[in-house]
């Protein structure tokens, strides 16, 4: 299969880094969570470079820019469901939510 490639803002990073953060305190049951964690752990990594690279340059408050992020299927499946699960725990009023809810549609959208 083909990666699934997508532009995210330094925002969206921002909030990926911080619910990446949550992946610790994730303690799934069912086989299909233990998956997603498993994925997951690995997608953090790639995340973290991200969010790195963006505290390390100036770009923090560039919204504007969009930075690319190639994933591998089951990769993005995962970060999709773990968003979708996360997301009934911000508060909609938050930015992160946003952010997080638009990558999750794109994400989706990419998916099917």
């Amino acid at each position: 299969m083909k990666p699934i490639k997508t532009k995210v803002t330094p925002d969206q990073i921002m909030a990926l880094e911080k619910l990446m953060e949550q992946l610790v305190d994730f303690k799934p049951t069912a086989i299909s969570n233990k998956v997603v964690k498993s994925v997951l752990e690995d997608v953090a990594d790639k995340i973290h470079v991200r969010y790195r690279k963006i505290i390390k340059s100036a770009d923090l408050f560039n919204a504007k820019k969009t930075i690319g992020l190639e994933l591998k299927y089951h990769e993005a499946a995962s970060m999709h469901t773990f968003i979708q699960m996360s997301l009934p725990n911000i508060p909609k009023e938050e930015k992160a939510y946003n952010d997080l809810f638009k990558l999750s549609n794109d994400l989706h959208q990419k998916l099917i």
